[in-house]
């Protein structure tokens, strides 16, 4: 059957040791300054602004819309919300306390943000292709992605809005500098792989917390 083109952004499955993903995430900050609309599913990176008033670090979008073939990332979003705590208490909740029906950040911001992001260097996401296949020998290549914005038509009707972000199937190679690594794919009756659309497993092959990088 012909696969569905519906993109999700990265979304977290598993981590390499095989055990399913834990669910555990750490809280990052987005100031209202910051242009970018985020879904669940974009992929940020560390940014050189945190919140004061909760010592949280600052993410940003880890790219300007359109391929992504180099750079350190931080972590995928999974979760947002904007209200923070009393000090010593809990975290954010991940939802906007303004308006329940909708779980997404737009890009003019009348307020700071907070978000949920997996950032651990063992955790297996998985992702969509664009229209084009890779080959059976790209299994274990690097990959970059295409940062996609959310669909629009969801910041008005409602619902959580998806990262709209796929792979870059033409520039899967064995460049070390790619951000993404394939290590497989979802093995289900809905995913052809020898078509376009088709779904694969990736870990974060360029990874902020997995070696000695710069900071920001």
């Amino acid at each position: 059957m012909a696969n569905v083109n519906a993109p999700f952004g990265l979304r977290p499955v598993k981590h390499t040791g095989g055990a399913s993903w834990n669910q555990q995430t750490n809280v990052y900050y987005i100031p209202s300054g910051d242009t970018n609309a985020y879904g669940i599913g974009d992929v940020v990176i560390s940014s050189a602004q945190g919140d004061l008033t909760t010592g949280i670090s600052g993410v940003t979008l880890a790219a300007a819309r359109g391929a992504v073939t180099t750079g350190n990332l931080r972590g995928v979003i999974v979760g947002i919300g904007t209200s923070p705590s009393t000090p010593g208490g809990n975290f954010p909740g991940a939802f906007d306390p303004n308006n329940l029906n909708i779980a997404y950040i737009p890009a003019t911001k009348t307020q700071a943000y907070y978000v949920w992001v997996v950032d651990d260097p063992t955790v297996i996401f998985e992702a969509q292709a664009d229209s084009g296949t890779l080959a059976a020998t790209a299994l274990n290549k690097n990959i970059g992605y295409t940062n996609t914005a959310p669909t629009s038509s969801l910041t008005t009707s409602g619902g959580v809005l998806h990262s709209a972000t796929v792979l870059t199937t033409a520039s899967a190679n064995t460049t070390q500098a790619l951000p993404l690594k394939v290590v497989g794919a979802p093995w289900v009756v809905d995913n052809d792989l020898t078509s376009g659309y088709a779904r694969f497993y990736v870990v974060i092959n360029q990874h902020e917390l997995a070696g000695n990088t710069a900071g920001v």
